[in-house]
């Protein structure tokens, strides 16, 4: 009916749905638009209104509808390419970084106000990042800054996209750009914000050292953390400020802030952050041993990609796979993986990148025992020292060093990481270098590291870290012919990698209980039962009634994924339809 009636029935229609819309601001607005026989600026201003009202409740989608038809409503060119920043900036948010940087670039010539250019250059700055070009997103986004005098806490958050934007890049270009770039002077008396303190220590960390990086960071951090936190300023700040709690190994930092990105991004329905908070997420719960629920982070975010056609940064889809494939003995996976993200981020100029990869080649290497090839590729990543991917391969580094006889190098890296670590402060940092101290030790200190890098893991979140220690210990412990006590580190060691899915390293430590004359445990049958934190979601949904359709929505993944996820779960609990699992479910009875 509606398509067969003329256009003129149809606006008037649309007409009397929109008097007749009352309350509903959205409705209304639609309405009118569609109504409309032309250019009009009162309505465009009013659907420009709306879109603002949309973005405020975190609708982003409808905010970028609304501005598209204000955009084409709006009779004056000036006026229009203004309204087209706010577009360019909607369509972003909502993982459409092509469209973004179209609608952005072709406002700019026609844009006068120095604001709105800043404005303009700055989402063309960030949709560059969104496809990977990174070192011209990190220079537009300078630019961006420089042309918002008048506003600094705009162009501070412009400052931090554009070091975010070159870590990626590597790191010729962020010390150019960690040089270069002028922070805004805040107005006086006014306390720092997250962007300042992450401008302040980036910068810092980059022209003068580690050491003087730490207090603005951790400054930041604690920004990041608090409950008055604005939504698009954390929306901009969240990724380098999970960095900084990486590289300041501050274990609860990096669970809060990666935990508060992603039910942030969900909220908004911003699709571009949240690939790229499911991709960090997934590294910090890695961290703390929940590999099953670092994996569903990193498969949501590749059904998301693959399902909604969203670009996603490039190299964010090969990372996830690369780590979970080391733990778990994979080793010549994990090494293609890695090797595969070394060549295309190289490709693509993206330094940054590239050195993840190294990353996880080189602890493939360490895993596979290939100590030499391990040295080699966590030198590289050691030499350009980019924030957290260098603190992740310093122990790396040193252990293969020690293994491959390089001991010169082993201590110089020692002696990197021990002043870091002295400068974090934090049990996991403390306990990392007391287990590195350890493989440097003699007889007598060897043992002291080993106990101290325990005690101090134990209480920190870095479960891999604390079970890698009792595996050392334990490895230590064999070969000083203490078989007694290395069994009880080994065991350890086997029983925390087995419940956390690392079966490549459960392995290491089996084979050493095998010289000591013991037999590892084997897993315990009802751990194959156990639900995955995604699954459970899933199967919680589906007890609802839910359909795959409604669930897919939820949790932002493809109605196949929920279907997979299904499956795993009637086969883990036994059942064959939907109706039992309200009493196989947990809490559910």
């Amino acid at each position: 009916v509606y398509h067969g009636a003329t256009d003129a029935d149809r606006r008037r229609a649309h007409d009397r749905l929109g008097q007749a819309a009352g309350s509903d601001d959205e409705g209304r607005m639609w309405h009118r638009a569609a109504a409309a026989t032309g250019p009009d600026e009162c309505l465009a201003a009013d659907l420009q209104a709306a879109a603002e009202r949309a973005r405020c409740r975190g609708a982003y989608a409808s905010a970028a509808g609304l501005l598209r038809r204000s955009v084409a409503l709006t009779p004056d060119d000036g006026r229009r390419a203004r309204r087209e920043v706010d577009l360019a900036w909607a369509e972003l948010v909502i993982g459409r970084p092509g469209t973004a940087q179209t609608v952005a670039s072709d406002a700019l010539p026609r844009l006068h106000d120095g604001g709105a250019r800043g404005w303009a250059k700055g989402a063309t700055g960030m949709a560059l990042f969104a496809q990977g070009r990174d070192t011209e997103a990190a220079d537009a986004l300078v630019d961006a800054a420089a042309a918002l005098p008048d506003d600094p806490q705009s162009a501070a958050e412009a400052l931090v996209a554009a070091i975010r934007a070159a870590a990626w890049a590597g790191p010729a270009e962020i010390r150019k750009i960690a040089g270069a770039m002028v922070p805004p002077a805040r107005p006086a008396g006014s306390a720092p914000r997250a962007s300042d303190l992450l401008v302040a220590g980036y910068q810092a960390r980059y022209t003068k050292g580690y050491a003087a990086a730490v207090a603005p960071l951790r400054a930041a951090m604690r920004e990041l953390r608090d409950d008055d936190l604005d939504t698009l300023t954390g929306l901009k700040c969240f990724e380098p400020g999970t960095v900084a709690a990486g590289s300041l190994w501050d274990d609860q930092a990096l669970l809060d802030i990666t935990g508060r990105w992603l039910r942030l991004t969900r909220r908004l329905g911003a699709l571009t952050e949240l690939l790229l908070a499911l991709d960090f997420r997934g590294i910090a719960e890695s961290v703390t041993g929940h590999l099953d629920l670092a994996a569903d982070r990193w498969t949501e975010m590749r059904e998301l990609m693959a399902a909604g056609q969203i670009p996603g940064t490039p190299g964010l889809a090969s990372r996830g796979p690369g780590i979970l494939q080391a733990f778990r003995g994979k080793t010549a996976q994990s090494d293609t993986a890695g090797q595969a993200q070394i060549r295309e981020a190289t490709a693509r100029g993206q330094d940054g990148a590239a050195n993840y990869g190294r990353c996880i080649v080189a602890f493939a290497d360490l895993s596979a025992g290939r100590f030499e090839a391990a040295f080699d590729a966590a030198s590289r990543v050691v030499r350009d020292d980019i924030a957290f991917t260098t603190e992740r391969a310093l122990p790396v580094l040193i252990e293969a060093a020690v293994r491959s006889g390089q001991r010169d190098a082993a201590e110089s890296a020692f002696a990197v990481l021990a002043d870091r670590t002295s400068a974090a402060g934090t049990r996991w940092a403390l306990g990392v270098r007391a287990r590195c101290q350890a493989l440097l030790a003699d007889s007598n200190g060897a043992e002291d590291g080993y106990a101290e890098a325990i005690s101090q893991l134990e209480r920190s979140h870095a479960a891999l870290d604390l079970a890698r220690a009792h595996l050392l210990y334990g490895q230590w412990l064999r070969r000083a012919k203490r078989r007694m006590d290395a069994r009880h580190q080994l065991r350890t060691a086997h029983d925390m990698f087995l419940s956390m899915g690392a079966d490549g390293s459960a392995g290491q430590a089996a084979s050493e209980l095998r010289a000591t004359g013991e037999r590892a445990r084997s897993r315990t049958p009802g751990a194959e039962l156990d639900l995955t934190p995604q699954e459970t979601r899933v199967a919680n949904f589906a007890a609802d009634g839910a359909t795959n359709s409604e669930i897919a929505a939820q949790l932002f993944i493809s109605p196949g994924t929920v279907e997979y996820h299904l499956a795993k779960v009637f086969r883990k609990l036994g059942i064959t339809s939907r109706t039992q699992l309200i009493s196989q479910l947990p809490g559910r009875d």
